[in-house]
């Protein structure tokens, strides 16, 4: 079983650095919102969001709304 206080140390422990290496490909972020019809009006619910990399994207969207929430603190 996983310790949830270990995935938050984890996780937490990794925040600060966590978008330095980041690498985002529009392309596939186009196609994956595509197939998860994310469309001006959508609202979003982005469940594990880590430091919220997706929200511009969402936004180019025009979504209505994002609720984004993650189980690292550091990373929110």
């Amino acid at each position: 079983m996983i310790d949830e206080q270990e995935v938050i140390f984890f996780f937490d422990r990794l925040a600060s650095s966590w978008d330095e290496e980041i690498v985002k490909d529009a392309d596939k972020i186009g196609r994956i919102f595509d197939a998860a019809e994310i469309k001006e009006g959508s609202r979003i619910l982005d469940v594990a969001c880590g430091t919220g990399v997706l929200i511009p994207d969402y936004l180019a969207r025009n979504v209505a709304r994002v609720v984004a929430f993650d189980i690292s603190p550091n990373m929110i």
